[in-house]
């Protein structure tokens, strides 16, 4: 699939994706950059706050409720004209049917599409634990697609508020980390 896409994921539900999405969405546009935007599930709510980012129809992927193929050709045909496809996951980025599997959930849907994620966490009230966090969306599943960022927790000398710290670590060099802004990392 020969589509720019991204996934905005998160470790729970209200952790920021909708606010994240809506605000890369947004930006794009003044940048004058064409963007489509899909929520992963069959939620309606987050698509609507999409479609006043953008000005433009925002879709649904779900994974439970429609076959891999399906899914790979709706992204296709409505992201064929946008320079960015742009993708809001849905609760945990693992969290599928039951809360006991990863069907129907984010990471499924960038399985199936081959979409990279990228993993919001929100980091108020934490300093170095939340590179464990982090680290724990790396190993998971060995070997499968995981949201982007380091291998491995590169443990930044100090983090103070409107820094951002451009830390290389093995296999991932120019990896970002953000903070001081509302305790959001990306």
């Amino acid at each position: 699939m020969k589509i720019d896409r991204l996934l905005f994921t998160a470790p729970q539900s209200a952790g920021g994706k909708t606010m994240v999405t809506c605000g890369i969405l947004a930006a794009l546009g003044e940048m004058g950059k064409k963007t489509v935007s899909f929520k992963c599930g069959p939620d309606y709510i987050d698509p609507m706050f999409h479609r006043k980012a953008v000005g433009t129809d925002a879709w649904n992927l779900d994974p439970f409720l429609t076959s891999a193929s399906a899914l790979r050709s709706l992204l296709a045909r409505h992201a064929k004209d946008a320079d960015l496809a742009v993708i809001e996951g849905v609760m945990g980025y693992y969290d599928g049917l039951g809360g006991t599997t990863a069907k129907a959930s984010a990471y499924e849907l960038c399985s199936i599409t081959g979409t990279p994620a990228v993993l919001i966490v929100d980091a108020k009230g934490m300093s170095t634990s939340v590179l464990a966090q982090i680290h724990g969306f790396f190993i998971m599943e060995k070997g499968q697609r995981h949201p982007r960022g380091p291998s491995k927790p590169d443990i930044p000398d100090a983090l103070s508020p409107d820094e951002t710290i451009d830390r290389g670590t093995a296999g991932h060099p120019g990896c970002r980390l953000c903070a001081g802004s509302p305790g959001l990392c990306v």
